[in-house]
């Protein structure tokens, strides 16, 4: 709860100065370093990390939540395995999003061929903006089952509007 906070602070200040970038919140990312998200794939993040969380991601949906400080963009959700963490694959279309503040996707459905399941992977959140991409990613492995539960957590500030 302290880290969101914190999180929530850190881009109200962000938004007061005129800089835009995200928080991934849902899954648990592997890290955020504002000034180096801009770093593709994975903000300054090694991709194959695997010494913090991994989310169990249930083939039938997952959410995935973010904090926005851009008011128009579109994301891009995408998986690699960590063997081949090149080698990107999309999970759905290219999402629009405009507003600015919490924005909650409660099921992006995850990879259920028998090549995935249970195989380590990374999945890659890209926001595109005005003043380009930014990057962050969450160390993940496909699981049977699902959809997972939408968290309390999973909800969309007010003026948030999004479509596919």
């Amino acid at each position: 709860m302290h880290l969101r906070l914190a999180l929530s602070t850190l881009l109200s200040f962000y938004i007061s100065r005129g800089c835009s970038h995200f928080v991934l919140q849902i899954p648990t990312s592997l890290g955020y370093d504002d000034v180096n998200e801009a770093t593709a794939p994975c903000d300054t993040f090694n991709p194959t990390d695997r010494s913090g969380t991994i989310t169990n991601w249930t083939v039938g949906g997952y959410p995935v939540s973010v904090i926005s400080t851009h008011s128009s963009v579109t994301w891009e959700y995408r998986v690699a395995k960590v063997s081949s963490p090149t080698v990107w694959t999309s999970l759905t279309p290219i999402l629009t999003q405009t507003g600015t503040g919490h924005f909650c996707e409660p099921q992006i459905p995850g990879l259920g061929s028998a090549s995935w399941l249970g195989v380590p992977a990374v999945f890659q959140v890209i926001q595109h903006a005005p003043d380009g991409a930014l990057y962050q990613c969450a160390a993940i492995v496909f699981v049977a089952g699902g959809p997972t539960a939408k968290p309390a957590g999973c909800t969309n500030s007010t003026g948030i509007a999004a479509h596919w």
